[in-house]
């Protein structure tokens, strides 16, 4: 159920008038800094050059069109919208979100979200005792489509987590996880005992070996190592984008091989992945918040025996999600999670210098899109056409005055006489 402000409520009631007019702006307001990046079908996009036709996603993680585009706005009046994992959404004071209140939190018959501005909620932010009065559901997986990997995603998330970054080779001292590796369809190799290894083996991957050309220089063949290159990884562990826009089950795979051997799983059932590499961090956590799992960041020295080795990154989550292949870690993996792990809580909204923003409006029907590289769900209302339909099923025979700026945002007004024997709006358009 969706709560409006006031003000909505109050022109959705208004039955006095026998002439009544609603006059906004389409997406007036409701607009993110220029420079967020939104996820397309297509890939990363900057909102500047989201245009109309574009295909975003909803909160539900399901491809939804982009049917109207605002102007650049300038000299709006802007604050940084924080979140407790770390994130944030740069907004005007109009932007929307579909949030839910501490009440509704806490009483599963009262659980509603209300369409709230972000002026509204830096004015509301700290409830009474100090709690934190607003949150936003975690997206649902992103459901991008198939990709043609060259290397398949458990593999490539193993070798990324133990693997030599300039060779196809892996090491592992748990035979199950190579085992996987094998049930993608990978050639493996017996495992050697090398020098400082501890327990782990070396594994080579994928076969096919050097080859060279008719100078007797090497060259590319169908090996892992020639793919690894292929993909700009080779001595360079990051995740690519297409392995980061893949599917689900196909991401789902990557964390797994990723988790399986740079991951651990508490006894208590939290997650967390670890490296030194802060570009592979990045993208770790970008898949993880792409699979709709609430994740958060934290930074610390290693040191051994007192030696100060550089820095660690350290990724936790809790969820109910599969992310482990390997039977130990698996088992310690929770069934059930408490709902904070499928909400962002908003902890500070602050007031900074306006930036140009802009808005878009979306044809699925909670009006809601993903921005940001952690999927951050928010919202783009569309008051008018509720009203508007509203207004006909209450007074059906009666005539209606529509008027937009373009026959394609006319069109998103789904709105048929509720007489038979009339035609509809549409129909007389067509006539004209």
């Amino acid at each position: 159920e969706i709560i409006l402000l006031p003000g909505q409520a109050a022109l959705l009631d208004d039955i006095e008038s026998d002439v009544l007019a609603a006059i906004a702006g389409t997406g007036g307001g409701k607009a993110l800094d220029i420079e967020t990046s939104i996820p397309t079908l297509k890939g990363w996009v900057d909102m500047k050059m989201i245009k109309v036709g574009d295909t975003v996603f909803d909160s539900d993680g399901k491809p939804t069109q982009v049917y109207y585009v605002s102007p650049i706005y300038l000299g709006r009046t802007c604050y940084k919208v924080c979140f407790d994992d770390g994130t944030f959404l740069i907004a005007d004071a109009a932007h929307l979100w579909r949030t839910q209140t501490f009440s509704g939190r806490k009483n599963w018959f009262r659980q509603k979200y209300f369409v709230v501005d972000t002026k509204t909620i830096a004015e509301t932010l700290i409830g009474q005792g100090g709690r934190l009065e607003y949150s936003i559901p975690i997206s649902l997986p992103v459901e991008y489509e198939e990709k043609d990997l060259l290397v398949p995603p458990y593999t490539f998330g193993v070798w990324l987590g133990d693997g030599s970054s300039g060779d196809a080779i892996i090491y592992s001292a748990d035979p199950e996880v190579m085992e996987s590796v094998c049930e993608e369809g990978v050639l493996v190799s017996p495992g050697v005992v090398r020098p400082n290894q501890g327990k782990a083996l070396s594994y080579r991957i994928g076969g096919g070996g050097h080859t060279r050309n008719s100078l007797g220089q090497y060259s590319a063949n169908s090996s892992i190592v020639s793919s690894l290159k292929n993909m700009g990884v080779y001595k360079n562990k990051c995740i690519p984008g297409e392995y980061l826009e893949s599917s689900i089950e196909q991401r789902t795979q990557l964390l797994m091989g990723l988790m399986d051997t740079d991951g651990y799983c508490a006894e208590d059932g939290g997650c967390e992945f670890t490296t030194i590499n802060r570009l592979l961090v990045d993208g770790v956590r970008e898949l993880i918040s792409s699979l709709g799992i609430k994740n958060t960041l934290r930074q610390k020295i290693a040191r051994i025996y007192g030696k100060d080795c550089g820095i660690v990154y350290l990724i936790h989550f809790t969820t109910d999600k599969p992310v482990f292949k390997l039977k130990r870690k698996h088992e310690r993996q929770r069934t059930k999670c408490r709902s904070v792990v499928n909400n962002r809580y908003i902890i500070s909204v602050e007031q900074m210098p306006s930036r140009p923003v802009k808005c878009i409006a979306v044809s699925n029907a909670k009006g809601t899109y993903l921005a940001g590289r952690d999927y951050i769900p928010t919202h783009n209302t569309m008051l008018g056409y509720w009203w508007l339909h509203n207004r006909m099923e209450m007074y059906p025979g009666h005539t209606w005055l529509v008027a937009e700026p373009t026959y394609n945002l006319l069109s998103k007004v789904i709105i048929e006489s509720s007489d038979p024997n009339r035609p509809s709006l549409f129909e007389y358009l067509d006539m004209v």
